[in-house]
């Protein structure tokens, strides 16, 4: 699964950046420094969920336990904190660079 998700966000940088899509949906008009951003973010997603992937692929070699710690836990609380640090720094990156 994050493989799959992680490819999306690489393949969205050979056009629109999946950053750049979610922000359109939220009724944002991007400028260039903030198109800039979304396609960064968009790449820190990629490389992430590549690292997340990589981590996974580990485990499968470790302990049940710590396969179903990392697959079932640990790997869902750094999504939710990767998620909400982006979330935070868009809308600030957003508003500083807002008419700009």
């Amino acid at each position: 699964m994050n493989i799959n998700v992680g490819l999306m966000f690489a393949l969205s940088l050979r056009g629109t950046p999946l950053i750049e899509k979610f922000a359109k949906r939220m009724g944002q008009n991007l400028n260039t420094k903030q198109k800039e951003y979304a396609k960064s973010a968009t790449c820190a997603w990629a490389v992430f969920m590549l690292c997340l992937t990589i981590v996974s692929f580990i485990t499968i070699f470790l302990s049940d336990e710590a396969w179903v710690l990392f697959n079932g836990l640990i790997s869902y609380i750094l999504i939710a904190i990767m998620m909400g640090t982006e979330f935070i720094i868009r809308k600030r990156f957003v508003n500083v660079h807002r008419n700009k």
